[in-house]
């Protein structure tokens, strides 16, 4: 049995990325049979006095399959909540089958689980992303990896590993395990902002978490969140951007100088009047000469208006009413209102009204999304010997 320890860095933001009480786990098998295959390795990472610590329990030949598993099994006691990438199909009934096995009480019914790639799954197209395998969003987000091997190569190895006894295999193997678990703690930087896109797609928001800014070229709603952001997401899109940052998600409207038709939706109720380019309600043009009006219709019963103007994301039109809304022609693909009108609106009503139009605008838009920069392992590594 080979035992490899190593620090991480204690950069804080990379810290707070594991909740208290809670353990990233990633294992390593012979195959994918959990009834015929072995466990070959198995390594956590968690918090420590000194910052970030894993550990990695490799078996080195068949017999050590059962001092691996118990090693394993006495060191979650203490945790909470394992936190892996996609374990709920294939770690964790891969463990449980091979802990009954031996005989052995799984430690895992008692723990929590947080499955991250169950949880980006919903949110995948929201949120850009080019794959959900693990190695393809670190390639996304720039995380470095050295080893890069499919799932059949790696069974291969293991194979090799123990029925040859081929030490120099261990390294690789404990690299693609160590950067698994580097890889989904940086990642977990996620999980804050896959709860507020639920939470917007839910609309989950209290009315007094909802602000609104009026600035001179732009007017932003503010939804205050009950988690802290790690790095930022901007979601760009024709005329809006949606920015995450520590704990606000915040919606930037541009204010411009414009000349817009509102249209009348009662057009029958309105006399055109093709001199002046405008339609006047008809208790008014009656007064008009017969010659000067004719009868309105849905493209006609318009009146202009210059000012400073909001563009609105169309998915957010919907949820504005009783405000006057404004277009730059009859085919109306482009929806504004007064800047002065959408800033007087109280936001506390306002809020929640505006949060499944933001999911939407999640889904419409371009995503920037940046974690922060993951630091290197030290080259401080413990091995410790069998004892």
């Amino acid at each position: 049995m080979l035992i490899v320890e190593n620090n991480l860095e204690t950069a804080l933001p990379f810290l707070e990325h594991l909740r208290p009480g809670e353990c990233v786990l990633d294992i390593e098998t012979t195959g994918f049979d959990r009834r015929s295959d072995q466990l070959l390795l198995a390594g956590c990472l968690y918090r420590s006095p000194d910052g970030i610590r894993s550990v990695q329990w490799l078996g080195e030949r068949p017999a050590d399959e059962y001092e691996l598993l118990y090693r394993l099994r006495e060191f979650l006691s203490p945790f909470k909540t394992l936190a892996h990438y996609n374990g709920t199909a294939f770690d964790l009934p891969f463990l449980g089958a091979r802990f009954r096995s031996f005989g052995l009480e799984s430690p895992l019914e008692d723990l929590g689980q947080y499955d991250l790639y169950l949880r980006l799954r919903p949110c995948k197209q929201a949120l850009g992303f080019p794959g959900l395998r693990l190695q393809v969003l670190a390639a996304h987000f720039g995380l470095g990896r050295t080893d890069n091997s499919s799932g059949f190569l790696l069974a291969r190895t293991h194979r090799e590993f123990l029925e040859g006894h081929r030490r120099d295999l261990a390294q690789p193997l404990l690299v693609h395990n160590r950067e698994d678990l580097e890889n989904t703690l940086v990642l977990l930087a996620l999980r804050p902002l896959l709860e507020t896109v639920l939470q917007l797609k839910e609309n989950r928001f209290h009315p007094e978490s909802f602000s609104l800014e009026r600035e001179e070229d732009q007017i932003t709603f503010l939804f205050r969140l009950e988690q802290r952001h790690f790095g930022t997401a901007a979601f760009d899109g024709s005329g809006h951007r949606i920015l995450l940052q520590g704990s606000l998600l915040s919606l930037h409207l541009p204010i411009r100088p414009l000349s817009l038709l509102h249209y009348f939706s009662d057009y029958r109720n309105y006399y055109y009047l093709p001199k002046e380019d405008t339609a006047i309600h008809k208790s008014v043009g009656r007064f008009v000469a017969p010659g000067h009006r004719v009868q309105a219709g849905k493209d006609t019963a318009f009146v202009r208006k210059s000012g400073l103007f909001v563009e609105l994301p169309a998915v957010l039109g919907p949820h504005l009413k009783g405000l006057p809304l404004f277009h730059k022609d009859p085919r109306r693909e482009h929806v504004y209102v007064e800047a002065s009108a959408l800033a007087s609106l109280d936001p506390r009503l306002l809020g929640p009204l505006l949060g499944p139009g933001v999911w939407r605008l999640f889904l419409e838009g371009e995503p920037h999304i940046s974690l922060t920069d993951f630091p290197a392992s030290k080259g401080n590594s413990e091995v410790i010997p069998d004892l």
